[in-house]
């Protein structure tokens, strides 16, 4: 079991001396917050990944069954401070071309620190190439953080990536600086879809998919557990759906998650409203 977690990067074997912080919260918090029901239920099962038959039988496993009521789901986390602000007092095109965005097509949006494994950016970068090979008009705005802001040069973290922007320039813009809010924000804001490609549940996508949505871009993201609530993963033709799935992945490297082979143009006849979840519309 242990061999085959470690491809996944869901499990690692730590020394006799390793203290896990997961169950000392299970066992003595009085409340666990969680930042969806989506996300309580998947850390209290792991259900359908590779760690489910593995942590049924951990200690921390029986905790959090005998103590259901410790668990809740708190609310998705978007800042105030960003609900507060207006998505339609975002010039777009003038954000787009402070981008050295050229095409008249549909931009899409990805932000979150560089974590190519888990978040599937590996995948997602093989598509964003696959998709800018064949429609010039299309525009991505790809945030992978690898350390500080402000104007010192950010690391670059993947070559291959790099080489991709410099092939694009005007079609692809890609950042490995952290950003503050104001610049997220209009970015987001100036996006009609964002693309979320988390290989495994992380509250931080759910946050970063959040805000954009918020801002009205379409999620084009996993259909997770933890983001299940904003409706993305439902059938096409269901009304109610608010974007798009992709199939999900615990290998490092799943080429069925980087297109399909085809190129196909993008169209966005409305985009999404800022009730991207029941608490950000409750606010």
């Amino acid at each position: 079991m242990a061999r085959a977690l470690a491809g996944t990067r869901m499990h690692v074997e730590y020394g006799p001396d390793h203290v896990g912080v997961f169950p000392l919260i299970a066992d003595r918090a009085d409340l666990i917050d969680f930042v969806s029901p989506g996300q309580r239920d998947h850390y209290v099962t792991w259900q359908d990944t590779p760690f489910e038959a593995l942590f049924r039988s951990l200690p921390v496993a029986r905790r959090l069954r005998e103590r259901p009521d410790r668990l809740l789901a708190g609310g998705c986390g978007i800042a105030d401070s960003w609900l507060a602000r207006d998505p339609e007092a975002v010039d777009r095109a003038a954000v787009r071309r402070s981008l050295g965005l050229t095409g008249t097509g549909p931009v899409f949006y990805h932000a979150a620190r560089y974590a190519v494994h888990h978040k599937g950016q590996l995948e997602l970068m093989r598509a964003v190439e696959e998709v800018l090979a064949g429609d010039p008009e299309v525009g991505f705005v790809i945030r992978c953080s690898t350390g500080g802001g402000g104007d010192a040069p950010a690391a670059v973290a993947n070559a291959a990536f790099q080489r991709l922007a410099d092939r694009f320039p005007g079609q692809l813009r890609l950042e490995w600086r952290l950003a503050d809010e104001d610049t997220l924000f209009e970015q987001a804001a100036s996006a009609d879809f964002c693309v979320y490609p988390s290989k495994f549940e992380l509250d931080g996508f759910l946050i970063a998919q959040a805000e954009a949505m918020a801002c009205g871009a379409v999620p084009i993201a996993t259909a997770q557990r933890v983001t299940s609530h904003f409706g993305h993963g439902r059938p096409l033709d269901d009304p109610d759906a608010t974007g798009f799935s992709v199939p999900g992945s615990f290998r490092d490297d799943a080429p069925y998650c980087a297109g399909n082979g085809r190129t196909r143009r993008w169209t966005c006849s409305t985009r999404s409203s800022r009730s991207c979840c029941p608490s950000c519309a409750a606010r």
